[in-house]
């Protein structure tokens, strides 16, 4: 199975207010994050931010 596949079937129990991005790109980003051995949801949120990833 494919992650985007595994990740899009995750429910998504925001209100139609917070639905500015995909969850399950959301998701993916911790994923990639974490495989990164990058810890925490702020360490995601600069890796999202960040133009130039490999740094």
């Amino acid at each position: 199975m494919k992650l985007k596949a595994v990740l899009q079937s995750v429910a998504d129990p925001r209100g139609k207010q917070g639905q500015d991005y995909f969850l399950w790109s959301i998701l993916a980003l911790i994923v990639v994050s974490m495989l990164c051995a990058r810890r925490g949801c702020l360490a995601a949120f600069h890796l999202g931010r960040r133009p130039n990833a490999s740094a």
